[in-house]
């Protein structure tokens, strides 16, 4: 026959339990689209700032074709690499860990 004690004394571990389970559920959740969230803004802000440079590449690129002569052999050299770093931005792979070798080439070669 069971003790009609054991219950209660294993109420406070019980609830104790249940405690964590519903903050460990309630939480996974909330981080989860924390987590989403942050990488919307962030994801953004890293697009905004490639089109930024993409475009000054064109319009320089540009510039260039007209009057060959409009930068240095040194500012020609440093658009070219920029160029090259940005396309070789993973856009669709943000986890990709050349993301790093990309962002380290760039400050690098200053």
């Amino acid at each position: 026959m069971d003790d009609p004690f054991d219950s209660s004394v294993n109420l406070e571990e019980t609830h104790l339990k249940e405690g964590y389970d519903k903050g460990y559920n309630d939480g996974f959740v909330a981080g989860k689209e924390e987590g989403k969230q942050v990488g919307l803004k962030v994801g953004f802000e890293i697009g905004e700032e490639l089109s930024f440079y993409s475009g000054c590449i064109h319009i320089w690129t540009s510039a260039i074709q007209i009057d060959p002569m409009a930068f240095s052999s040194r500012a020609k050299t440093a658009i070219s690499q920029m160029h090259d770093l940005i396309q070789k931005y993973p856009i669709m792979d943000p986890e990709d860990l050349q993301v790093q070798e990309i962002m380290g080439s760039g400050s690098s070669s200053r």
